[in-house]
C-alpha cells in the first residue's frame, strides 16, 4: 500500500487494503474536509509516499473556483500527515501527476496500457501514442476484436504495416469477429513475457495471446482467455459477412485453461477475456430485436464458474462496447487505462 503513486479508487474495499495508520489518517482527513462545509467535494482516489504521507485526489461537482485550481477535470490533490503532536497537517499539491509518473510511476521500464475493441479503427491507438509519447517497448493490450485478422489479404497486410510503424507493442486477446491466429500459417508460437504467444516474423510487435497462457505484465500474473459468441451470427451469414465458426473457446481450449488454473492453485493476479462471466453480462445493453433464448451463452456460463472459484485481483473484458466497472471486473471500450492502476488518464475516443 505504501508504493508511491500507486493509486486506488476511493471505496470501502480499497480503504480496507490500507494499513491501520494510513486508514486512521484518511478518516481524519475526510472528517476535517467535510467539516469545512464544502459539500461538493468527494474523494476520488488516494495513494501514499515512502514517508507515509497520504495524498487524496478530490473531485468537485461544482466549478473549478471551488477548488482554487485550473484543473479542467475538477480535481485537486492534497497531502496529509500527522505532526509530532498527532495533529493533522495538510497542503495542496499544485499539479497533477506527470505523464511519466502515470505511465511509469512504480519504476517500470515500460508502460502497460489497456483498451477495448478497435474493430480495425486504430486512430485511438495512434492518438494515444502521440499524446503520451510512447515508445516501442510500451505495451497496449486490446481486449479482443482488434480487427487485425478480419478482412484477410491485402487489407490486413496494410493494417499490420501501419500498426507496426507506431511507437508501441500491441498485445491482443482473441475476439469473436476475427480469425484465430493459430489458423493462419504465418503465425508462429514464441515465448513472450513468460508465456507462449502468436507472432508473425514480419510484424514482431503485434502479439496475440494464447488462451490458457499466463504472462508477466509488470509483475502481474495475467491469464488470457479469448473468444465469444456473435449475437449477429445469422445476420452476418445472411449478408455474406465474415463469421468464424471457432469464435468461442473449444473444449480443447477450455481443458487447457482449467489445467493452467489447477497448476496455479486457482490464484492469479489478473484475467483478460473478451466476454465476461455470466453474472456480469450488461443486460441493459442487450439488443431488443434479438431473442436472447437464441443466444449461446455457454462461454459466459463457463467463465462464471471460473470466476466463482478463482482468487484474483482484477478482471478486464471487452466485447460489449461500453466502459464500466463492477466489483473487480472492468469492461472496456473507448477508454485507455494504465494496466492494473487506477489512474484517470482522461483519454477516451472512438
Amino acid at each position: 500500500m505504501g508504493k508511491k503513486h500507486e493509486l486506488f479508487y476511493y471505496n470501502e474495499e480499497s480503504v480496507n487494503q490500507a494499513d491501520d495508520g494510513l486508514r486512521e489518517l484518511m478518516k481524519t482527513a475526510l472528517k476535517c474536509e467535510h467539516e469545512k462545509g464544502i459539500d461538493s467535494l468527494s474523494p476520488h482516489s488516494f495513494w501514499c509516499d515512502e514517508e507515509g504521507k497520504l495524498y487524496i485526489r478530490w473531485r468537485s461537482s461544482e466549478q473549478n473556483e471551488v477548488l482554487g485550481t485550473d484543473d479542467t477535470r475538477n480535481m485537486l490533490v492534497k497531502r496529509y500527515w500527522f505532526n509530532e503532536a498527532d495533529e493533522l497537517c495538510s497542503e495542496a499539491i499544485p499539479r497533477n501527476l506527470s505523464k511519466d509518473e502515470m505511465l511509469y510511476g512504480n519504476g517500470n521500464e515500460h508502460a502497460v496500457l489497456i483498451t477495448g475493441d478497435t474493430h480495425g479503427r486504430f486512430n485511438r491507438i495512434e492518438q494515444f501514442c502521440r499524446r503520451f509519447h510512447t515508445k516501442k517497448e510500451d505495451i497496449m493490450i486490446i481486449l479482443g476484436d482488434a480487427g487485425i485478422n478480419y478482412q484477410g489479404g491485402s487489407i490486413d497486410v496494410l493494417a499490420k504495416q501501419y500498426l507496426e510503424s507506431l511507437p508501441i507493442t500491441l498485445f491482443c486477446i482473441h475476439g469473436n469477429h476475427e480469425r484465430r491466429p493459430e489458423t493462419i500459417e504465418s503465425y508462429k508460437q514464441r515465448e513472450w513475457h513468460g508465456g507462449i504467444a502468436y507472432v508473425e516474423d514480419r510484424y514482431p510487435d503485434i502479439i496475440f495471446g494464447k488462451d490458457g497462457e499466463v504472462y508477466d505484465l509488470n509483475g502481474h500474473k495475467t491469464l488470457v482467455v479469448g473468444g465469444a459468441y456473435s449475437v449477429d451470427k445469422w445476420y452476418r451469414l445472411a449478408k455474406g459477412y465474415h463469421w468464424f465458426p471457432d469464435e468461442q473457446p473449444s473444449d480443447i481450449i477450455k481443458k487447457r485453461v482449467m489445467r493452467k488454473l489447477e497448476e496455479l492453485d486457482w490464484d492469479i493476479d489478473v484475467v483478460l477475456t473478451h466476454t465476461v462471466p455470466y453474472k456480469y453480462m450488461p443486460t441493459d445493453l442487450f439488443i431488443d430485436t434479438i431473442d436472447q433464448s437464441t443466444v449461446d451463452k455457454s462461454t459466459e456460463l463457463w467463465l462464471g464458474e471460473i470466476e466463482e472459484k478463482l482468487s484474483y485481483n482484477r478482471w478486464y473484458a471487452g466485447h460489449y462496447h461500453c466502459d464500466r466497472r463492477t466489483d473487480k471486473l472492468q469492461i472496456m471500450y473507448k477508454n485507455v487505462d494504465v494496466f492494473c492502476m487506477d489512474y484517470d488518464l482522461g483519454f477516451s475516443m472512438l
